[in-house]
């Protein structure tokens, strides 16, 4: 779960051990670091993945992180 802070996932945190309401990973803006963009392979048959989603700019942490090292659709492959 992408959270703003690392305060708002200790809030959130408490909330659910509280409720007993299971486990999970948050990922704060303020605490990510992902680097740069990592660098794609150079083929008309590879897209980058992250060019093909949707989200707020100020995410973008979050997606480079998630979306790990290079990885790429087949152009051509079915995107919806």
């Amino acid at each position: 779960v992408v959270v703003d802070t690392d305060e708002t996932a200790a809030v959130l945190l408490r909330e659910l051990q509280r409720a007993n309401a299971g486990r999970v990973t948050f990922m704060p803006l303020n605490r990510l670091r992902p680097g740069p963009d990592p660098a794609y392979p150079q083929s008309d048959d590879v897209i980058p993945i992250i060019s093909r989603l949707k989200f707020a700019e100020h995410l973008r942490p979050a997606f480079v992180q998630a979306t790990g090292p290079p990885r790429g659709v087949v152009r051509g492959a079915d995107m919806r």
